[in-house]
């Protein structure tokens, strides 16, 4: 299993949860990893990802990508400049 991190943000994904879409496949008994189609979300996506969950894992992603495309964008220039200011 993968640890609690956001798969469409990179955030901490505690206070989120798992949601599983329809191409969910669980693993086979005894074997260790992280299944097909499970994905964690931070408190910020969870509730978004779960109406989405009627989707296949592709068919979500591009749909979530596209609703919430500005605040990804800003948030990875930020943290691009929050490294590169620790530089100095």
């Amino acid at each position: 299993m993968r640890p609690p991190i956001c798969d469409l943000c990179g955030r901490d994904a505690h206070g989120g949860d798992l949601v599983s879409f329809s191409d969910y496949e669980p693993l086979p008994k005894g074997m260790t990893g992280h299944p097909r189609g499970l994905c964690w979300f931070c408190k910020r996506h969870v509730s978004a990802a779960q109406a989405l969950a009627h989707l296949d894992t592709a068919a979500a992603f591009k749909s979530l990508r596209k609703r919430f495309r500005w605040r990804l964008l800003a948030d990875a220039i930020t943290n691009a400049a929050r490294n590169l200011l620790r530089r100095r």
